[in-house]
């Protein structure tokens, strides 16, 4: 099933119908329709290796793990912020204001490592 037969299969649940009734709508067999789902609700997501540990309570708590959320609320690169968070990259001042604006986090919470850096 892909994404989109998914969510029309949750939706048909929440509804109130059989898995067997599911399958016949959507040409699956029911168990399979069941089985895929159930998949789907057991899978955590993985959360990146964030350097910060306050910036990874931060994504866990308000973003469910993903850094392309948080690179949305922030209005920069995905990928620049994965360098930036993940493999200790230099941020731009730009990234570095968004970051702290979003997440309402100290320049010594986002990035404590550059912050012992500069004792």
């Amino acid at each position: 099933m892909n994404r989109d037969d998914r969510i029309r299969a949750f939706s048909l649940r929440c509804d109130g119908m059989t898995w067997e009734e599911i399958g016949q709508v959507m040409h699956y067999d029911g168990q399979s329709v069941a089985k895929d789902l159930r998949s789907v609700l057991e899978k955590r997501p993985r959360i990146p290796d964030v350097r910060s540990p306050a910036v990874r309570d931060y994504l866990v708590r308000e973003c469910s793990g993903s850094l392309p959320e948080l690179a949305a609320r922030m209005g920069v690169s995905p990928y620049r912020l994965r360098r930036v968070l993940v493999y200790g990259d230099q941020p731009t001042q730009h990234m570095r204001v968004k970051l702290l604006a979003v997440t309402n986090l100290t320049e010594e919470e986002a990035f404590p490592e550059r912050s012992s850096q500069h004792v």
